[in-house]
């Protein structure tokens, strides 16, 4: 009887333990070999942890912008909300149900753990699930669906593996991929893989690594637009299926960017398309195989041609400053003055030949600066001083064809905004305000002030590099004797970097970065001796450096400089140019030298160029244009054949006996392989 009375009050501890430990507190660390489940929805506050043998059965929250940290051997199910801002960490590998949800986008801190799948995972439309550091995806077989304008993000430095799933997508905007690195040195590694999009998928910056077999199929095309090298690893393949497009579009002057790293290596083209820009590409080492009728299309022995015929113009008012394509090429902003209908700022859609009125703002003076953010939801405007209200700088979001002011500031009234910048992910905006450089940070409704620095008299334009890591800054009459500045960020400050300073003359007008970061085209009035008015100067990340063979002597000022976006080409417009230029030109550049392939007349002064997003279009803006001209105008852009001696450099390259028999392209076509060939090809094996 006493024995059985004992037991009896163990079960009745036990069960009193159990309890305890299934309250809603939510830091739970059960002690050695103890199990709990928790059966309710479980929700983490900043700084507290689930710890040891911890079932998560209903459901994980971590509150906004608060750090909740999971090391759990047992698996979670229910729905997963991180609430936009909330970062979850794992401090051990992660196992989630086959009935784990979603609930929005947020962050997750994985420490070189992996995420097991149990079943699909679904990223909800229009959210982000951003990796701060080192992760694994192991997907089991499953798929993992990311829904409409979603995105999987790697912070800077990042490596993530996604393996053994299927990644498909909803639709993706050509600036918001469904997976995006946010700079050169993210990381992002596929194994065995099939990757079905719906539409076309744009690398866009990023190394990317091929492990084992990786299979892209659908009917898109998979755009590789990284300055870094994709991968392809031993004893793996990159697959391309019938009816896709593997379209090597990078944005810089690099051919060898698809690397195999050995003679397993493989790429796979099974009744597709392999299309090259202008840079061309060059493949070794590995081993191509063709399968069935293939497409190579390349733009070797073409050149570019802008259309005398202006498809369309607009009657804009008495000068148009700005113009700025929309990230999707449907809409054209464009700021100025003395418009007949008293909006300084209009928006227009574009349907590939006709420019149609859709919205405008009446910004009450004059508008020197129009740019939209990568997203293309949100527009800032900058502009002079009108009393009483001020408001220089102006944040407008553009939803169905509707702008609506999110925010604005107000300077002195001696300060006009001059030029406005996006950071890549939207996160920040720099502007100068004619003597000030000022950094805001922007959460997408509401800009914070964050940092500033003074130039000095005339603080003219400022641009972020790619990988927000720089931005420069020109003007005239600078406190420092410098008209050209490049300062660093961190995220917080900005820093002038001391060996990235120029003395270039009297004033900077414009200035951009080329896409890879490495170059950067400025355009001026009365340069000192042995400057011209256009000129490139390469950049390592410390040092700017003055190519010689990019000095233009163009006339008394270039206004705008726009590079394109594959980066072999850069638009520029000005006033008053000498014999042999015009108000809008365009150059090829080859790392070294500037050729001059388009000029245009306009009239009287271009302030403004910019090219769509698949450099097919030039928008331009002025004022006092020639007849036939107006002071908005879309010039279309076309690829012509060159009648010159074609050089085999920017053509598809099979092999490279530079480096010895190492480097041949194994090619294999297998029975009943047909290959079609747009272009040029060119076999450099020994």
């Amino acid at each position: 009887m006493r024995n059985k009375l004992l037991l009896l009050l163990v079960h009745v501890s036990i069960f009193c333990t159990m309890l305890v430990m299934q309250s809603h507190a939510s830091s739970i660390t059960p002690g050695y070999n103890a199990m709990q489940i928790q059966r309710s929805p479980h929700v983490l506050h900043d700084g507290e942890i689930v710890q040891g043998l911890v079932r998560i059965n209903n459901g994980l929250t971590v509150i906004e912008a608060a750090t909740g940290t999971m090391d759990t051997r047992l698996s979670v199910s229910g729905a997963i909300d991180l609430r936009d801002t909330g970062i979850l960490q794992l401090l051990g590998d992660l196992y989630l149900d086959a009935n784990v949800t979603l609930s929005g986008g947020g962050n997750i801190k994985a420490h070189d753990n992996t995420i097991f799948m149990s079943g699909d995972l679904t990223l909800p439309p229009s959210k982000t699930l951003n990796f701060t550091n080192n992760a694994v995806i192991d997907g089991r077989g499953h798929d993992l669906i990311i829904d409409t304008n979603s995105q999987i993000s790697l912070d800077s430095a990042v490596s993530v593996t996604l393996k053994n799933m299927t990644i498909k997508n909803k639709r993706n905007g050509p600036k918001t991929p469904p997976i995006i690195l946010d700079a050169t040195t993210s990381q992002l590694t596929l194994d065995d893989v099939i990757m079905a999009p719906v539409n076309d998928f744009n690398f866009l910056q990023g190394q990317l690594f091929i492990k084992n077999d990786v299979i892209f199929t659908g009917t898109s095309a998979l755009v590789y637009k990284s300055t870094m090298p994709c991968r392809i690893a031993q004893n793996s393949c990159l697959y391309f299926d019938t009816n896709t497009t593997f379209s090597y579009a990078p944005e810089s002057s690099n051919k060898d960017l698809i690397v195999m790293t050995d003679p397993t290596s493989t790429l796979y083209l099974d009744g597709c398309d392999l299309k090259t820009t202008y840079t061309g590409l060059r493949l070794t080492t590995g081993r191509l195989i063709c399968d069935n009728k293939i497409n190579f299309e390349t733009q070797a022995g073409l050149t570019l041609n802008l259309d005398t015929q202006i498809t369309p113009t607009y009657s804009f008012g008495s000068q148009a400053n700005s113009v700025s394509w929309s990230p999707n090429g449907q809409y054209l902003a464009v700021g100025g003055y003395g418009t007949p209908s008293g909006n300084e700022l209009q928006i227009f859609y574009f349907n590939g030949s006709s420019l149609t009125f859709i919205t405008g703002i009446d910004f009450g003076a004059t508008i020197y600066s129009v740019n939209w953010n990568s997203n293309g939801n949100r527009l800032v405007v900058g502009g002079s001083y009108l009393a009483p209200s001020g408001k220089q700088l102006r944040i407008y979001s553009f939803a169905e064809s509707t702008l609506t002011l999110l925010d604005s500031k107000n300077f002195s009234s001696s300060y006009s905004i001059k030029s406005t910048s996006w950071s890549s992910d939207n996160n920040f905006l720099a502007v100068s305000d004619g003597y000030n450089i000022i950094v805001y940070s922007f959460d997408g409704t509401t800009l914070t002030s964050i940092d500033s620095k003074i130039y000095g008299n005339i603080a003219q334009p400022v641009n972020w590099s790619p990988d927000d890591q720089y931005l420069a800054v020109g003007g005239g009459q600078p406190e420092s004797g410098n008209e050209l500045q490049v300062y660093s960020f961190n995220g917080a400050t900005l820093s002038l970097t001391p060996v990235a300073v120029f003395a270039y003359g009297y004033r900077i007008l414009s200035l951009n970065w080329s896409p890879d970061g490495q170059y950067l085209a400025i355009g001026g009035q009365s340069p000192n001796e042995g400057h011209g008015e256009l000129e490139i100067y390469s950049f390592d990340g410390s040092t700017l450096t003055l190519i010689p063979g990019t000095q233009i002597h163009y006339g008394l000022s270039i206004w705008s400089v726009n590079w394109s976006h594959d980066g072999q080409y850069l638009a520029i417009g000005g006033i008053t140019p000498t014999t042999g230029h015009e108000e809008i030109e365009v150059y090829s550049f080859d790392g070294t030298t500037l050729t001059s392939i388009i000029a245009q007349n306009y009239g009287t002064i271009l302030d403004a160029v910019n090219w769509s997003i698949d450099d097919n279009f030039l928008a331009v803006g002025g004022m006092s244009p020639a007849a036939g001209h107006n002071q908005a105008e879309v010039y279309p852009v076309r690829l012509v054949k060159e009648t010159q001696t074609q050089t085999m450099n920017n053509t598809l390259i099979f092999g490279n006996k530079n480096l010895g028999s190492a480097y041949n392209l194994q090619t294999t076509l297998l029975s009943g392989c047909n290959i079609e060939v747009n272009g040029l090809l060119n076999d450099d094996s020994v």
